[in-house]
């Protein structure tokens, strides 16, 4: 095994670049990482997601299939709601 001796002003150096050198590399992994996806989504994207239109949407929202909010003339639709909704009605045939 080999040692190597070095100042100390050297080593604090090299600590504090080390440091920079993570610092920076978590800054870039952040920035890489997709957005997390919203919890929310208004009728909007719903819509556009679902490929419903607004009708449709306004008719699950009556009958109660699909719960929503309603905030400052907005309605807005929680996104595990409408995933339960469609596991619920998920068409699952029987493979022989």
């Amino acid at each position: 095994m080999n040692y190597f001796l070095i100042k100390e002003r050297a080593y604090r150096e090299l600590t504090q670049k080390l440091q920079e050198v993570t610092n920076k590399a978590g800054a870039l992994v952040s920035r890489m990482e997709p957005p997390a996806s919203p919890q929310w989504l208004d009728s909007r994207l719903v819509c556009r997601a679902l490929n419903i239109s607004k009708r449709t949407l306004q008719y699950y929202r009556e009958s109660g299939k699909l719960p929503f909010s309603f905030i400052g003339g907005k309605v807005f639709f929680h996104v595990p709601d409408i995933v339960r909704v469609l596991e619920a009605n998920k068409n699952n045939p029987e493979k022989p």
